[in-house]
């Protein structure tokens, strides 16, 4: 413990005060603090997931991209199941650029399909946590106020 010595100035005799000051007692938390806490934990539990779904999606276009690149067998259950998945997620990007080569035109496609699900599905994720820990507006004023 950090101890020092201070005269007192009445008396002029040296004293022992401490110079740690215990802990302040705290109540257990309001009701309001207890809900915004459970809105954060849940905005945060929210945006964990989103962020989950986001990178299985791109993993399973990963994968199909992988398959088709390296010429797994297409009558393989997973490899056509992937295939089929992953040609359904990235619908939207087929066509989009032409390059030499069908294996290269899907890789090319399919991975701007990958990037733009991450990037969609982590900025989703960020928006929700966010939501999730501003607080109402009613409290704000009242921490202003002291």
């Amino acid at each position: 413990m950090l101890r020092r010595r201070k005269k007192n100035p009445d008396a002029g005799a040296e004293t022992d005060r401490t110079a740690v000051q215990p802990p302040p007692s705290r109540a257990r938390p309001t009701m309001a603090e207890r809900g915004a806490g459970a809105v954060a934990a849940l905005g945060t539990g929210i945006a964990r997931l989103v962020r989950l779904a986001a990178i299985v999606l791109a993993l399973i276009i990963a994968l199909g991209i992988a398959f088709k690149a390296l010429g797994a067998n297409s009558h393989n259950t997973i490899v056509s199941g992937v295939h089929d998945a992953g040609h359904a997620l990235a619908s939207p990007f087929n066509n989009m650029f032409k390059v030499d080569g069908a294996k290269a035109t899907l890789a090319v496609n399919w991975g701007i399909a990958v990037v733009v699900y991450l990037a969609v599905g982590f900025a989703i994720a960020r928006f929700v946590a966010r939501l999730g820990a501003i607080r109402p507006l009613g409290r704000r004023r009242r921490l202003a106020q002291g």
